[in-house]
C-alpha cells in the first residue's frame, strides 16, 4: 500500500477555492481573474481599474454585522442565510461564484443554494458600496451542470477544468513553481472526482416497489447498499402521501450518497410505515 500525501487525497471544496484558486486569480497583478472577467464577458467599461477585491467564504450578514448597525439588525433578524466560496470584484463588475467538488448536487439543490446567496447580498446591498455594481452568479462544478429544465437562466455554469483551461492561458508558459504546484493539484484532483462521481452515477441497483424494498432489507443493510434515491431529498420527502410511496414504479439503492437526493433507507421505510399505520 503507497503512502499518501494530504495534498493529494485532499477532498475540502474550502481548500480547492479558497487556497489554490484564490492564488490561481491573484498572482501575476490578477491576471487570472481578469482573464476570467473577460472570458466571461463580465470586463468593467474600465479595463485599466486596479480596484479588485477577493473574499472567500462570504457571509455578508454575519460579517457585515460587525460594521453595520442596519445589518446588524438584519442579522438579528435572519441570521446565517449563505456562503458563496468566492466573491470577486473588479471595479463596478461582481462574480459570486459557488464552488463544488467531489459532489453534483441536484440542479434543484444548486438553485435553492444561489437563490439563497443572492437573497443574501440582496438584504446588505443597500448598505455597501456595490449598489451601482452589476453582480453575476456562477456555479463551478467538476462535471457541467445539464439545466434541463432551465432553472439556472442567469447562473453562469463552469467547470473545473474550463476555468483552468483559462488561466493557463492567462498565466503564459514557464510557470513559477507556486503557480505550477497549484494548477497540479486541482487537475489531480479533477481526476479523482470525476472517477469518483462516473462511479457514483452508476453504482445503483432498481429495486420495483416498496414492498419489494422491505423484503430485501436484510440484503441491502448487509451489503450495505443504504442510500435510496429520492428526488427532492428529505423536504419532498417530508411533504408525500402514502400513495406517493406504495405506487412508487420504481426505487433506486446504492452504497454512495451522491448528492442530497439520496436518502438513508431507514428514512424513506419509517415515512413509509408513519404513513400507513396513520391510515
Amino acid at each position: 500500500m503507497s503512502k499518501i500525501r494530504f495534498d493529494e487525497t485532499a477532498r475540502s471544496e474550502r481548500y480547492f477555492s479558497a487556497t489554490l484558486l484564490s492564488h490561481l486569480l491573484m498572482v501575476n497583478e490578477f491576471a487570472g481573474l481578469k482573464a476570467l472577467f473577460k472570458d466571461l464577458d463580465i470586463v468593467p467599461a474600465d479595463s485599466l481599474s486596479t480596484d479588485i477585491e477577493i473574499v472567500t467564504e462570504l457571509d455578508p450578514l454575519r460579517d457585515g454585522a460587525k460594521a453595520n448597525k442596519n445589518i446588524e439588525s438584519i442579522f438579528a433578524h435572519e441570521g446565517r442565510m449563505a456562503v458563496p466560496d468566492l466573491f470577486l470584484r473588479w471595479d463596478k463588475r461582481i462574480l459570486v461564484i459557488e464552488a463544488k467538488f467531489f459532489t453534483a448536487p441536484t440542479v434543484e439543490d444548486l438553485d435553492a443554494q444561489v437563490s439563497k446567496q443572492r437573497e443574501a447580498i440582496d438584504l446588505v446591498l443597500s448598505e455597501t458600496q456595490y449598489r451601482e455594481c452589476e453582480i453575476k452568479y456562477a456555479l463551478l462544478t467538476v462535471n457541467k451542470v445539464r439545466d434541463k429544465d432551465n432553472l439556472l437562466p442567469d447562473v453562469l455554469l463552469l467547470t473545473w477544468s474550463g476555468v483552468i483551461d483559462i488561466l493557463r492561458g492567462a498565466l503564459g508558459e514557464g510557470y513559477q513553481s507556486n503557480i505550477d504546484y497549484c494548477f497540479k493539484i486541482i487537475e489531480n484532483a479533477v481526476k479523482r472526482s470525476e472517477k469518483e462521481l462516473s462511479k457514483s452515477n452508476n453504482d445503483y441497483r432498481l429495486v420495483a416497489n416498496i414492498e419489494e424494498l422491505l423484503k430485501t432489507l436484510p440484503e441491502l443493510i448487509a451489503s450495505e447498499e443504504i442510500f435510496v434515491g429520492y428526488k427532492g431529498g428529505l423536504k419532498e420527502l417530508e411533504r408525500a402521501e402514502f400513495s406517493t410511496l406504495d405506487q412508487r414504479s420504481h426505487y433506486k439503492v446504492s452504497r454512495s450518497q451522491p448528492n442530497s437526493n439520496w436518502i438513508r433507507i431507514d428514512i424513506i421505510i419509517k415515512k413509509y410505515l408513519d404513513l400507513k399505520l396513520a391510515l
